[in-house]
């Protein structure tokens, strides 16, 4: 295994324990440098071989206070001796095994390698790749590992600038050139690679996004005095930058857009929240004018390839366009309206002179984007109100864009003039570098790969590759001039052949994204191979439509063909079935007419119960009214006996009175009684009236009430209150009582009640038993 391959399987292993969140990024990130004390194994440890060796290997910007800040860390893990109180020495052998972690990635790397190997002589027919295996698998993971690096050119001369000693520059040869920068051509055909790995063959995914965060954690190396602890909260406030922010938008592409949007939600899931400058606006608006005023063959950018990939509409370009605020405002992200006399109190952290200065600095050849750049630097530092940390979520404000220039000027700017120190988060940040911090203060995974956190360095890997494939006007210009001069009648076939996603993909592939391989002597291979492109998609969607309408056909005789038997089986199957179905009809019938016999029987067996049943019920019910009208006429007939005596006893002490006054009448009449007595007087005034009403009752012919009656209605009421008492119906009973002077008997003896009606389900049910 080489010493790249060895490299990638350490880096793998490395980025694999952050997940597992075993001690802190910095102890995960000490195996990076094991190749560099394996080359320094018993020299004096130099901080500054260190960080030359870590240039060389990955080409990350790393300088000696860094490698100095490691020096206690590698003495705690064994990899130094201390020597003297202020000298170390490097003590380190390599282990002979490479653990679980690079088995696993060095036979994940073999499979890609193979599919990488297939895939490298399809790509260009002009520039055909001849590398062998072994090249081809340090070429991948060099590209992998270093997305973000610096180049070739860079580290030469930083190096030079170093002026080491012979013993260190040994040390540095003894290293392999890891971070060594790719040709052009060779970074195009690692990322046209990587994207149709990515889509046809997606569980390569985790173990690419793994390789490729190493380029994250370059921007981490960068400083590691900054905390790495995770986040939970956050008041940062990030400002989009216009090409950022048109990215969330969509108007990059999907890979740029997903790429920002999982930086943009984990952030925003610690609490952090995103703003656009009005500047920033007015930039967005004129880029996109700008691409747009443009004939279709002179567009280009990103925007103008998401709208040939069909990506994004026209229309929504326009729109985002004519109001950016709108637009951004849907995806969550507010204008904050600010300039540079919003806040006049914050000057003084930014003043007009700083202001003119650092515009001066800009060397952009747009003075609207000078202007942009400046006005952004200096609104962020006054937001900012003079707060300096090392820790970029404890900023408060800072500015995210994608031009590393701008970068690098506006921090350099801000140190130079005291505004911050070294260590401090300059106001102006590369995307790149929040993506790693949203990814390292955000958690790094879950347990398994199944939950592993990789959203980010995927889609920083999708993204990466997206940007080295992003068609050059270049290329499409050296075309355009190599055509004018050689075969100008082609030109407006040229332009209809630009506006096709699959010509252009074809040209950057046969050139590799490089203007410099088109030539006259190729230039018509490459015009074939355009229109091919075209032709070739044409011819199969007619090859699938043929293949299409030839399975429609055979498909369509098959069913002919099963459909004939079908019925022949059919009609085979109803002449030998229509007879078993006569016989199965007449069975039925026979057996239903059965049932329906048995069913007839029982239901009359059960009517006939039911009649048996009423039957006994009613005489049954005949007895006990009997019993109960027997009971009330014996208890009628002793209250009529009871009544009969009472009257009886009236009527005896009613005849005496009356006998007594005729006595007592007759006696004062003989014997000439004084008629003065009051008595008598009462007596005789008693009778007199009692003549008298009699002499005119006979003489009207009406009736007379007399003793008779008066007895018969005495009797007649204590009936009726002898009814109530013992509670019979008297109704039932009266018509059936004669009266005379009091006494009460049967005029004849009154019948029992009739039975009640049955029910009318009792009745239905008698009358069908009947």
């Amino acid at each position: 295994m080489k010493n790249i391959t060895r490299h990638a399987v350490r880096i793998y292993a490395a980025v694999s324990s952050l997940k597992e969140g075993r001690g802190d990024v910095l102890d995960a990130l000490i195996p990076f440098m094991e190749p560099i004390l394996e080359a320094a194994d018993g020299k004096i440890y130099d901080p500054h071989v260190v960080a030359l060796g870590l240039r060389r290997l990955y080409g990350w910007r790393v300088n000696r206070d860094v490698a100095e800040f490691f020096a206690e860390r590698l003495l705690t893990r064994g990899y130094l001796q201390r020597v003297t109180p202020s000298v170390l020495k490097v003590s380190y052998k390599p282990e002979a095994t490479t653990g679980e972690e690079g088995i696993r990635i060095a036979e994940v790397l073999e499979r890609i390698t193979d599919e990488f190997q297939a895939f490298a002589p399809q790509v260009s027919d002009i520039a055909p790749v001849t590398l062998a295996r072994k090249e081809l698998k340090d070429l991948l993971i060099g590209f992998l590992v270093s997305l973000d690096a610096y180049t070739e050119q860079a580290f030469s001369e930083w190096v030079d600038r170093s002026q080491l000693d012979i013993e260190k520059q040994n040390i540095l040869e003894q290293l392999e050139e890891g971070g060594k920068a790719l040709t052009p051509e060779l970074r195009y055909l690692c990322a046209r690679f990587l994207r149709d790995l990515v889509k046809d063959k997606p569980e390569f995914v985790p173990h690419l996004a793994r390789l490729a965060s190493a380029g994250l954690l370059a921007e981490v190396v960068e400083d590691f005095v900054k905390p790495t602890t995770i986040e939970t909260r956050s008041d940062l406030v990030v400002v989009l930058d216009a090409p950022v922010a048109l990215n969330l938008l969509g108007l990059s592409g999907a890979a740029a857009r997903d790429d920002i949007r999982n930086v943009v939600e984990s952030l925003r899931g610690i609490g952090c929240s995103f703003i656009v400058l009005p500047v920033s606006c007015d930039e967005m608006s004129r880029n996109l004018a700008s691409m747009l005023r443009l004939p279709l063959t002179q567009r280009h950018g990103p925007t103008y390839d998401a709208m040939r990939k069909g990506e994004v509409q026209e229309d929504y370009v326009r729109a985002v366009m004519n109001d950016p605020q709108r637009a951004l405002e849907g995806v969550g992200v507010t204008v904050r309206p600010v300039n540079l006399t919003t806040y006049p109190y914050q000057i003084r952290h930014f003043s007009e002179a700083h202001y003119e200065e650092l515009l001066s600095d800009f060397r952009w050849q747009s003075i609207d984007a000078r202007d942009h750049d400046a006005t952004s630097t200096a609104l962020t530092m006054r937001l900012r109100a003079g707060n300096r940390t090392s820790d970029l979520f404890r900023a408060k404000y800072v500015f995210v864009t994608t031009n590393p220039r701008f970068e690098r000027i506006a921090r350099d700017f801000c140190i130079a003039n005291r505004m911050i120190g070294d260590n401090h988060v300059p106001p102006v940040v590369l995307q790149r570098e929040v993506a790693m911090a949203a990814w390292l203060r955000t958690g790094f995974a879950g347990e398994d790969e199944a939950t592993a956190n990789v959203d980010i360095p995927r889609s920083h890997l999708i993204a990466s590759c997206e940007r080295v494939l992003r068609t050059r006007k270049e290329v499409t210009e050296a075309v355009h001039r190599t055509l004018s001069d050689i075969a100008p009648d082609r030109l407006a076939q040229f332009e209809l052949l630009m506006s096709d996603q699959r010509s252009v993909q074809r040209l950057m592939d046969e050139t590799l994204g490089e203007e410099r391989l088109v030539t006259p002597e190729n230039i018509d291979k490459l015009w074939d191979e355009m229109r091919r492109a075209t032709a070739a998609e044409i011819e199969e969607e007619y090859r699938l439509k043929m293949e299409v309408q030839k399975a429609a056909l055979a498909a369509e005789a098959q069913a002919e063909r099963e459909r004939v038997e079908a019925a022949l089986k059919a009609e085979h199957a109803a002449a030998a079935g229509e007879a078993e179905s006569k016989r199965q009809v007449a069975e039925a019938e026979r057996q239903a007419a059965e049932a329906a016999l048995r069913e007839q029987n029982r239901e009359l067996e059960r009517r006939a119960a039911l009649l048996d049943e009423a039957e006994r019920d009613k005489a049954a019910l005949a007895l006990r009214v009997r019993e109960n009208h027997d009971r009330e006429v014996a208890k009628v007939e002793d209250l009529m006996v009871r009544i009969g005596r009472g009257t009886s006893r009236t009527w005896t002490v009613a005849v005496r009175i009356l006998v007594g006054l005729t006595l007592v009448s007759l006696a004062s009449t003989i014997f000439g009684w004084t008629s003065e007595s009051v008595l008598l007087q009462i007596v005789g005034g008693f009778f007199t009236l009692a003549g008298s009403y009699h002499t005119f009752k006979e003489f009207t012919q009406e009736p007379k009430l007399g003793l008779r009656n008066l007895l018969d209605r005495l009797a007649r009421k204590r009936l009726r209150a002898g009814f109530r008492r013992l509670g019979i119906d008297e109704a039932q009973y009266m018509s059936f009582v004669k009266v005379d002077y009091g006494r009460l008997t049967w005029d004849r003896i009154p019948p029992p009640p009739a039975l009640p009606a049955p029910s009318q389900v009792d009745a239905v049910e008698v009358d069908e038993a009947a």
